[in-house]
């Protein structure tokens, strides 16, 4: 096994999993985009061996530059998502026959499962042109009554779902 723990290397490493059905393939497209993104401030020294970044230092400069561009949130999610990342990386590097993904299913959120009787499922669809997955959720809003919301992106920020939630109670009609 070649001991290259470059960013290109690792950046072949997500495509890997996806590849080979390891990981689900949105769940890789989240990593590979936050790794891009906080990836993209590193020089070709820093980016030649991966084993050598600081995470959290990492994601503290990507903040002191790209702040703007972000919520503290999304900022959160990405370092979350890259240090997932490299540790999944650096595990396969070192026991590639024993490597298991460190994904693990997470739970409903619960205000998919609230009181008041609304049910939700998610899927994912292929884009055919572009090769990549969106997501589309189906909501029970009542008892006859479901709506769908298709095309979210796999790395959808809290940003971009505040601004959707406008656009739908634009649409509201006063229960008062």
């Amino acid at each position: 096994m070649s001991q290259d723990f470059s960013k290109q290397s690792f950046l072949d490493f997500l495509d890997y999993l996806a590849n080979k059905g390891l990981v689900n393939k949105s769940t890789v497209s989240s990593r590979k985009a936050a790794a891009n993104a906080l990836l993209d401030i590193l020089d070709d020294g820093e980016a030649a061996d991966l084993r050598n970044i600081d995470v959290d230092d990492l994601a503290q400069r990507f903040s002191n530059l790209r702040a703007n561009q972000f919520t503290p949130t999304s900022l959160n999610t990405y370092k979350s998502r890259f240090s997932s990342a490299l540790e999944d990386f650096l595990s396969y590097k070192a026991d590639p026959a024993g490597f298991k993904p460190s994904i693990s299913p997470r739970a409903r959120r619960s205000a998919r499962s609230s009181t008041n009787h609304s049910q939700s499922t998610e899927t994912n669809r292929m884009i055919p042109e572009t090769g990549f997955q969106e997501n589309a959720v189906t909501i029970q809003i009542r008892d006859n009554v479901k709506v769908s919301i298709v095309g979210l992106p796999s790395d959808l920020t809290s940003g971009e779902a505040r601004k959707i939630s406008k656009i739908v109670n634009a649409f509201a009609e006063d229960d008062d």
